[in-house]
């Protein structure tokens, strides 16, 4: 009989184990399951976000070659033409003996200004002030700008000591800052802008704020060609980005670059 009991229990408790020891290995194979779902959904999403980010990389350079190109057809092209008007009118006022100083001024006042317009196109690609002097000074050059304007106050307090960056680095940085600065110019009806800069543990943290009105809808926010462009120069910096929309009035956008 207590050879019988010790069988049983040893039995019972041979079965215990081994449905312990299944139940393990379906618990096992279902959180596997569930990782490798949720890494398969996390690889789609990245790979959806990077054909999103290439996308408006492309739609943006797009948009950017056809305003180029019409600047130069519309404008320069015309002034162009003016220009080799008047040199024809020159020829032939030369034939006939004729005083060319009307002629001559005209030609001179359609070059300076195809000058002039050429040099605005060429500083709107690369501004001259963040090649010469950095971007500390061109962000100031722009808030000292956006100021002029009588719109709106800009409030810059930027620490100086940003650590090295290159060129593009800069230029990601400058454009994102006239991004958003379009978009409160734009739609927030704000009276103040604030850039901030911190630099701590080799990481740069950019917070831009305004007071306006706020961001009502997140997503479509986002969502938009300005964002768009903002996060790809965010991805291009290898930055990490957050947009705070629970604040009462206006908006709060930081960016982390490592440095």
């Amino acid at each position: 009989m207590e050879q019988e009991t010790i069988f049983n229990t040893v039995l019972i408790s041979t079965i215990v184990m081994i449905g312990l020891a299944v139940a393990m290995i379906i618990l096992f194979n279902l959180s596997q399951k569930r990782i490798l779902s949720e890494q398969a959904i996390a690889h789609e999403n990245e790979l959806a976000f990077q054909k999103k980010l290439l996308n408006s990389n492309i739609e943006t350079q797009e948009k950017e070659r056809t305003r180029i190109a019409r600047e130069l057809h519309d404008d320069i092209g015309s002034k162009l033409n003016v220009i080799g008007l008047n040199v024809r009118m020159l020829t032939s006022i030369y034939e006939k003996g004729k005083d060319p100083e009307v002629v001559l001024d005209h030609i001179n006042t359609a070059l300076k200004s195809s000058i002039e317009r050429t040099r605005e196109i060429s500083h709107e690609l690369m501004p001259p002030i963040l090649t010469k002097f950095g971007i500390h000074s061109a962000l100031s050059s722009f808030a000292t700008s956006i100021k002029r304007t009588g719109q709106i106050e800009v409030s810059l307090d930027i620490n100086e000591d940003w650590g090295t960056l290159d060129k593009m680095q800069e230029l990601h940085i400058y454009r994102i800052i006239q991004e958003l600065t379009t978009n409160t110019l734009k739609h927030a009806e704000a009276k103040n802008i604030f850039i901030e800069s911190n630099v701590q543990n080799n990481e740069l943290t950019l917070s831009y704020a305004d007071d306006g009105k706020g961001i009502k809808d997140k997503v479509t926010f986002m969502s938009g060609l300005g964002m768009s462009n903002i996060n790809a120069r965010t991805k291009l910096l290898n930055a990490d980005s957050k947009l705070n929309t629970e604040l009462s009035t206006g908006m709060q956008f930081n960016i982390t670059i490592p440095i």
